[in-house]
């Protein structure tokens, strides 16, 4: 009897993927988030109180990352 199929699977070929260069762009779009958020987050506070508003309430609809406020 002779074996037609392979005993051993194909190695894969190598990833075209830059992993590097996806992480790096993650990590710089987190410092910018991070850098934004005091004045974005100063700049909702106060236009909250030029209004008036003193309370917030926010719900969340939704499960786990698929929701909206």
């Amino acid at each position: 009897m002779t074996q037609t199929e392979p005993t051993l699977a194909a190695p894969l070929r190598p990833s075209t993927v830059d992993f590097r260069a996806i992480l790096a762009a993650h990590a710089e779009r987190t410092a910018r988030i991070l850098a934004l958020r005091p004045g974005n987050k100063d700049r909702l506070f106060d236009g909250l109180m030029a209004a008036g508003i003193t309370h917030v309430t926010v719900t969340f609809d939704g499960a786990g990352d698929s929701g909206q406020i």
